[in-house]
Parts: C-alpha cells; structure tokens; sequence
C-alpha cells in the first residue's frame, strides 16, 4: 500500500506515469514483492533453519497476476494468486512464523541483542548508567564517535568493545563471544495503547524483585509504549488485499483457516517484553515476582505451552 510521503511523490506525474509507477511500487516494495520472497529464503539459510517443506519460489512467482486500471491511477494495484500459488505464499508465511518462533524471537537471540544494547550504552554513558538512570552531559558521546561503531561490522563491533577501559563493558561482549546470555527470567504482554517506557518498567521490575536495577535487563521490540499497537509481523503479509485470480479474496477460499491463522498473529493486541538476570539467582528472583509485577503494570506473563 503506498505511504503518505509516496502519494505525496506521486502527485508530480501524469495518471498514466502514476499507474505504471503503482505498479513498480507493487514489485519492489509491496506484499509479494521479490526482495521480501528472497530475504524469507536468505533468512532461513543463514540461520540453518531447515522446517516444513521447501518453498517453490518459481510456483508462487509463476503463479502471480498483477491487475490494475491504467484509467484510474489513485488505485493501488491489486495482487492476484493462482489456486497453486496460494499455497506456496501460505508456506512462505510458515516459514516466517518459524523464523520469528525459533530464532527471532528466541530467548537466547533476544538476549544476546539485549547484552549488545547494554554494552553500548555503558561503552558510551558510563558503568553508572543503569543505576543513576540518568545521562551527565559530560558523558555524552560525540556524533563522530557514534558513527563510526554504527557503521562498523560486527566483528570490529565486538572488537572495539572488548577492548574498552571498562571491566563491566569486557565482562558482558565476552559473554557473548562465549555463548553464556543473561538468564531469561519471564516475557511479559503489555496492553496496547500503554504509554511505558522500558527504563521505568525495569525500574518497577527490580524494585518488585528486591535488585538491585542494574542486575535486570529489558528488550522490547522499536515504537514500544508509543501508544500503538506493535505488531511484530507488521512486515508479513496483509491478506485481506490479496485475491484468487478469479477476483475472489483469499478469505473466501479453502485456505481460509490457515489465513484466519496469520490475521490473528497479526492483530494480537499486545507488545512484547522480555525480562532478563544477570544470573540464574537473579532471573529466579524476578520470576518469583512475576505475579506482582502484573498486579502493578498493565501486563499478563505469557506461559510456555
């Protein structure tokens, strides 16, 4: 679907330039389009996730029909699937849901991404940070510093932190080059339109758990606590504007369950959090408090099946 900053762009051409530019958009950048189909595929290899069964990429692009109103360039194409490639974008939509489930998502990815988090802010706001909570305008990093770690590969990422003057800095990127994440303690599920922040949340977290606040850690998912839904799957596919080739939706054909499936993923009206100990006493401690923890903040723990 185009943006606003899109139509914006749009409104300098022709109708007839404007149609064929809907139809590039819808290629390039819209439910199906090519780089989101290959980076699924790029995704699972890398991540040597081998689930399912293998998707026919050439049966799902072969079996794709573009329709749109060259007489009406205000109207997004619509995107059109053969009986045949139905089922192969509900296997693509599978393997996303493995992806997010078994390495995404997983309790030692997301810590491991939290390690880095902390690591950074110590590296450049001092040891203190997590437990003054606040940010001395000394200690604020230059611009040019900041951009040369953004830019930096992962291997000179780690390098450059294993080798700060800050023990607690060391401590934590050599964790993660040993493979020992923090200790996963619950995962909490806000209530959408909740206007939190993390750093409070951890604040009430460890005051609850009787820690001290810098022996928890939080990660939540970008736009947490900005008063919208965070839809984890945000970039998946929004079913209800695909069609049959004969023009019927999707939801009305005989993969309407599987579709039912993915549109409730999809909407699930909650944000993720995981909390995090810096050891098993720690973690244990935490989720001992898990039950006070949701008496005082809009929140339900989200058991293992």
């Amino acid at each position: 679907m185009i943006s606003g900053s899109d139509e914006k762009y749009l409104a300098g051409f022709g109708p007839e330039k404007k149609s064929q530019l809907r139809v590039v958009h819808e290629l390039v950048s819209g439910l199906l389009d090519l780089d989101r189909v290959d980076h699924y595929r790029r995704d699972n290899y890398f991540m040597g996730l081998h689930s399912g069964i293998g998707l026919n990429y050439l049966g799902l692009l072969g079996g794709m029909t573009l329709f749109y109103d060259p007489g009406n360039a205000d109207r997004d194409p619509v995107l059109r699937l053969s009986q045949s490639a139905i089922g192969h974008a509900i296997c693509l939509l599978q393997n996303k849901e493995r992806l997010s489930e078994d390495c995404f998502e997983h309790p030692d990815n997301v810590a491991y991404e939290a390690m880095l988090h902390v690591a950074w802010n110590m590296f450049f706001l001092g040891d203190d940070f997590y437990r003054t909570e606040g940010i001395p305008s000394e200690m604020k990093p230059s611009p040019d510093k900041v951009f040369d770690f953004l830019v930096a590969g992962d291997d000179e990422l780690l390098f450059a932190l294993r080798s700060s003057g800050s023990t607690s800095v060391r401590s934590v990127i050599d964790r993660i080059l040993n493979r020992r994440p923090f200790v996963m303690a619950g995962k909490l599920l806000f209530s959408a339109g909740h206007r939190l922040q993390p750093g409070r949340i951890r604040h009430d977290v460890s005051s609850i758990a009787g820690l001290a606040p810098d022996r928890v850690v939080v990660r939540v998912f970008r736009r947490f606590g900005r008063g919208k839904l965070q839809d984890r799957n945000s970039e998946w596919l929004d079913l209800a504007r695909l069609e049959h080739t004969g023009g019927k939706p999707l939801e009305q054909t005989r993969f309407r369950r599987q579709i039912e499936h993915f549109k409730q993923a999809q909407d699930a009206p909650h944000e993720p959090l995981w909390i995090y100990g810096l050891t098993e006493q720690d973690a244990e401690r935490v989720h001992g408090a898990i039950g006070r923890i949701c008496d005082r903040l809009p929140c339900t723990e989200e058991k293992s099946e």
